[in-house]
């Protein structure tokens, strides 16, 4: 981060909802990093889109799947994702909402809505492809 002149901060999320509200009240900053799975970028997704002036994000995968990070091309390097996010270029995405409620990657409705979030880490991982 100092190598590329940045300021850097740490803020640790401390229950679900709690990305959305942390992006809602920044700070102007040129840059917020999520380190998480694909629900901690959708909840900073969320907080952004309720400020007035959006801020520019990006975000390290290290949740159980990681499909988030697969779209953006990123692996399991952390240090090789970070020099990627910083020496890459900023470029928009499309942020669908359902009932004003937004999503980044998926959606579901219905019987099995829940399967994602009762399932385990670990059976995540042995179905893996």
């Amino acid at each position: 981060m100092r190598k590329n002149n940045y300021k850097h901060s740490y803020i640790k999320t401390k229950y679900r909802g709690h990305a959305t509200e942390i992006l809602e009240n920044l700070k102007e900053v040129h840059l917020v990093i999520t380190v998480g799975g694909d629900g901690t970028f959708n909840e900073a997704v969320a907080g952004n889109l309720k400020r007035e002036n959006h801020l520019v994000l990006s975000h390290m995968p290290f949740g159980t799947t990681n499909d988030l990070g697969a779209i953006f091309c990123l692996g399991k390097n952390m240090l090789e994702n970070l020099k990627l996010i910083l020496d890459g270029e900023i470029c928009e995405i499309d942020i669908c909402t359902i009932n004003r409620k937004p999503f980044v990657y998926v959606a579901g409705f219905g019987r099995f809505m829940n399967i994602p979030y009762e399932t385990s880490p670990d059976i995540k991982g042995r179905l893996r492809i």
